[in-house]
């Protein structure tokens, strides 16, 4: 897992920009901006665009605390487990 933040060259990119990346190195993109990314993933589903997965998540669901860093990590591995495969979330929103 890697956070935009810890990759200079992403700080400040465009949403679009920040999929094609994560589709280049083969990961899905995992992130809190669901309308944003839900209006992506629409046009990109509209024009046969490939990508390599968007995995939305809930602040609510997965408070960004100490106390509870550990049950997003929890919850995407068993969400990769779901979803075995190098291709098994090309072209898919997902909902944790």
């Amino acid at each position: 897992m890697v956070a935009t933040q810890e990759r200079p060259t992403l700080r400040g990119s465009s949403d679009r920009e920040i999929l094609a990346v994560a589709t280049s190195e083969g990961r899905a993109v995992v992130t809190e901006n669901v309308g944003d990314f839900g209006r992506l993933f629409r046009i990109l589903a509209a024009s046969g665009e490939r990508h390599a997965g968007v995995i939305l998540v809930s602040g609510r669901r997965f408070p960004r605390s100490a106390a509870r860093s550990g049950d997003l990590v929890d919850a995407l591995a068993l969400l990769l487990q779901a979803h075995l495969g190098d291709d098994a979330l090309r072209d898919r929103l997902l909902w944790l």
